[in-house]
């Protein structure tokens, strides 16, 4: 416990200043972090005898970001529905190729799961990372971004708490035992808090009913998107994606929160300020 909270303490500042710092340093760091991802999920896949192509999933995880930072730089106002395209025309290029790749090189047999293992790995990892870069480049981005990772922090830390001292009723007992029904609760009530309060700091503007459904939106996405890494996770038998961040794990172990957030966020700035 202590590990985590100093990760934690010195973590968080580092992060938010390279976030407030911005593009490049803060597409380089989304690089690595999609990068690494993609090979940690790749590394978990393969103790249960799959044979994923971690290089290829491991680049094309990076190049989701690089190209949404490449959009971003070499256009004064950048274009979304381009952006969509841009991701659509990687994910299928990917697709292709590593599917044209297991077939002729993998074992008859675990061709198709070693392809769908190495999409996943990619998508999941570059293809969701991407958004960020795509947020920081909107009006006020910098501080929509913090509004997001906030507001996760305030869900895990709730629900934490409020599962540890007045859970009683298991959420989903087959994939994680140890969450609760009132945990749940006590996160999205946290996420819908600081969602409310962070937005008002940062002077963002947009509508009070608006910000609450953000708000709880972001709880449920966030347990969600725990939930899926944990039947991931179960599904191999592995505890941790890995062992990067002292105390907490593997880089996919903080993802999992955040990731499918960043889709949600990026869509409901782009209707709350039109």
């Amino acid at each position: 416990m202590i590990t985590r909270v100093i990760t934690v303490l010195v973590g968080l500042p580092i992060l938010f200043t390279i976030i407030w710092l911005g593009n490049p340093l803060f597409s380089v760091m989304l690089v690595a972090i999609a990068a690494i991802g993609a090979w940690e999920f790749c590394q978990i896949a393969k103790r249960a005898d799959k044979k994923p192509m971690t290089r290829f999933a491991t680049i094309w995880s990076a190049l989701f970001v690089v190209a949404s930072y490449i959009l971003t730089t070499n256009s004064a106002g950048v274009n979304h529905i381009v952006f969509m395209a841009l991701n659509v025309m990687i994910a299928t290029s990917g697709i292709i190729i590593s599917g044209l790749y297991v077939t002729i090189y993998h074992p008859h047999g675990t061709k198709l799961s070693n392809w769908i293992t190495t999409i996943s790995a990619s998508i999941y990892t570059g293809g969701l990372i991407s958004y960020s870069v795509m947020i920081l480049n909107l009006d006020h981005g910098r501080e929509w971004i913090c509004v997001l990772i906030l507001a996760v922090f305030a869900n895990d830390t709730l629900a934490f708490l409020t599962g540890r001292y007045f859970g009683k009723t298991p959420l989903a007992p087959n994939t994680s035992p140890g969450k609760t029904i009132e945990g749940a609760v006590g996160g999205i009530f946290g996420a819908l808090l600081t969602s409310l309060a962070t937005i008002t700091i940062f002077d963002l503007e947009t509508h009070l009913i608006g910000v609450i459904t953000l708000g709880i939106l972001i709880g449920i996405t966030a347990q969600g998107g725990d939930l899926l890494e944990s039947k991931i996770k179960r599904h191999f038998d592995v505890k941790d994606s890995g062992w990067i961040i002292p105390g907490h794990g593997g880089i996919l172990d903080r993802l999992d929160s955040i990731v499918f957030n960043l889709v949600l966020v990026y869509y409901f700035i782009l209707w709350a300020t039109q």
